[in-house]
């Protein structure tokens, strides 16, 4: 007999009622005689044949309705488990999901293994293990499909996003009254969002007004930026669900790291007149701008976003060849707004005084291939970032990056 095996995400806190593998189908393939083909791969409502379900393990497409809802139709029908696939869109993008029947939601290459093994074998068969905790996961962090990603459509002189936090399988409080088939009284629950980003970094930002009551939100972000990470737990750069090299438009200055930001060597700081200026920027009339300025302000007749002191730096339309240096001014004139045809990446690492020259100039000759050969740089460094690594909360704060 074939055998294939494949680790899934769920919350489901149900388990198989015998330890023995049962009988699996497609949803496709288990459709109701008046659903269409669509419905039944998705496992719509009222799509599904009981007589073709009923003890077996069912696989699922993700698309249309809810995930967890999927799971009530496929009980409803008579089916003891469910295979949760993604579809081509969310690949590898994985949430764990408190389902009301024992689920394994699985990544969209595996549901293709799943697929092939069902086209191959004459009787197949799965088993679906209790789910248990996972420490240690690598590569960590990843950034999840539905973050929200730059470029900036209102202000490319501004990076978005600012920064990233964990926002996949988060605890939370858990109010469950809009799944009325759903009987768990649980008061926690693992959800996912950028609203699940928020608080982490809603509580850093407190932590750091605790420690620095004379900050006001612009050094506290400016502390979260400069002190962010752009690579994983295995000390490469972090990548997306489809194993791809993230970029800054995914994470912005990167990954927040609350005990970095405690002492970031130095903020941006923005004062009212700053926020004033942007809005004049924006083409804010006199009368928009004293809604938020208790005093007259005048907008200046010279307006450039690249003077904002803000932490990260985003410079539409440069033009140059790689390794280029030299100094310059710079001044941008929108003529007609078009997209873009390609965007460049790249970071300012600043150092503290007592740092080695020679580390300077390590650093300035990795800086000039920073756009092309990031994974090279990270490679070869591994032996000397594990080192680091160690004591990464007492010397990371001497090395400082700011996203570009």
């Amino acid at each position: 007999m074939a055998a294939l095996a494949s680790s899934g995400e769920s919350l489901s806190t149900k388990a198989l009622r015998n330890k023995e593998f049962y009988p699996l189908i497609r949803s496709k393939d288990a459709k109701a005689a008046d659903a269409s083909e669509e419905d039944g791969e998705l496992c719509e409502a009222g799509s599904l044949d009981s007589s073709k379900v009923m003890g077996k393990i069912l696989v699922c497409l993700r698309g249309g309705n809810g995930r967890v809802d999927k799971g009530k139709q496929a009980l409803s029908a008579g089916v003891v488990g469910m295979i949760l696939e993604n579809n081509d869109l969310s690949e590898n993008e994985n949430v764990a999901d408190l389902h009301v029947l024992p689920v394994s939601r699985i990544t969209y290459s595996d549901g293709l293994a799943v697929y092939q093994y069902i086209n191959l074998t004459k009787s197949p068969v799965a088993y679906i293990t209790r789910p248990t905790t996972q420490l240690g996961t690598k590569p960590a962090p990843i950034m999840a499909v539905f973050s929200s990603a730059g470029p900036n459509p209102i202000t490319p002189e501004i990076l978005k996003p600012d920064i990233s936090a964990p926002g996949v399988s988060i605890i939370a409080a858990y109010r469950p009254e809009d799944q009325l088939f759903d009987k768990h009284q649980v008061v926690f629950n693992a959800m996912s969002g950028t609203s699940m980003s928020c608080p982490h970094v809603s509580g850093i930002a407190g932590l750091l007004k605790s420690l620095h009551p004379a900050w006001s939100p612009a050094p506290i972000k400016s502390a979260m930026m400069t002190t962010a990470r752009t690579q994983d737990n295995t000390i490469h750069a972090m990548t997306n669900t489809s194993h791809l090299k993230a970029t800054p438009f995914s994470y912005g200055a990167g990954h927040v790291k609350q005990n970095l930001s405690m002492d970031p060597g130095l903020v941006y700081d923005l004062t009212v007149d700053d926020y004033l200026t942007f809005l004049c920027s924006l083409k804010y009339n006199q009368s928009h701008i004293t809604l938020f300025s208790e005093e007259a302000y005048s907008c200046p007749k010279q307006i450039s976003l690249m003077d904002f002191n803000y932490p990260s730096i985003t410079v539409p339309n440069l033009n140059g060849s790689k390794g280029e240096e030299k100094s310059f001014k710079l001044t941008l004139k929108l003529k007609q707004r078009s997209a873009a045809k390609e965007y460049v990446f790249g970071k300012l690492i600043w150092f503290d005084d007592d740092d080695d020259d020679d580390d300077d100039d390590d650093d300035d000759d990795d800086d000039d291939d920073d756009d092309d050969d990031d994974d090279d740089d990270d490679d070869d460094d591994d032996d000397d970032d594990d080192d680091d690594d160690d004591d990464d909360d007492d010397d990371d704060d001497d090395d400082k990056e700011e996203e570009a």
